[in-house]
């Protein structure tokens, strides 16, 4: 697909920088990471959200009958932690919304949310639990970094006023 791409989120390790695009109306390669060394900002490295696992070349398999391997669609935010790096995917023409855990090689480890998400939004860490903001529960998903739910943030007992973002700051979401 030779659309132009949308900057979606960055994330950085120690010597690693995580940028992702999205390619809007291209299913089957909406999505890509790149990954750049720091400082020198050089590119080592690029995952699209998906790939085909069957042959691309066999003639004899039909369009519909071709595999794919889905790690993400439409990365909103990422963020890493422990040497691994968490997508926050908000779904969409070529995946279901979810988190999903990289190793800093960019080797997908395990997918997570699917039941707790609806639209997430942003993603972000704090005392060693991945928070995730979902603008279609209007609450914060709470996981341990191995992807197992917790518990859900709501603001004063209510939902949030259409979440986008989150941060935090004095160990206070934002």
């Amino acid at each position: 697909c030779y659309a132009e791409g949308a900057f979606r989120a960055a994330a950085a390790s120690e010597d690693m920088l995580f940028v992702a695009y999205y390619f809007p109306g291209c299913p089957g390669d909406c999505g890509r990471i790149y990954k750049y060394s720091l400082p020198d900002l050089q590119l080592v490295g690029t995952l699209s959200s998906n790939y085909e696992v069957t042959d691309a070349d066999d003639e004899n398999i039909d369009d519909d009958d071709r595999e794919w391997d889905l790690h993400f669609c439409n990365a909103e935010d990422m963020v890493v932690l422990d040497q691994r790096l968490y997508v926050c995917d908000r779904g969409g023409e070529c995946g279901y919304p979810s988190v999903v855990a990289f190793d800093l090689d960019l080797a997908h480890l395990f997918t997570f949310g699917t039941d707790e998400l609806a639209i997430p939004m942003g993603i972000a860490v704090h005392a060693g639990h991945i928070y995730v903001v979902d603008e279609g529960t209007c609450c914060v998903a709470v996981f341990d970094p191995n992807g197992a739910f917790q518990h859900y943030v709501r603001c004063n007992g209510d939902r949030f006023d259409d979440p986008v973002c989150i941060a935090f700051a004095h160990g206070r979401i934002l």
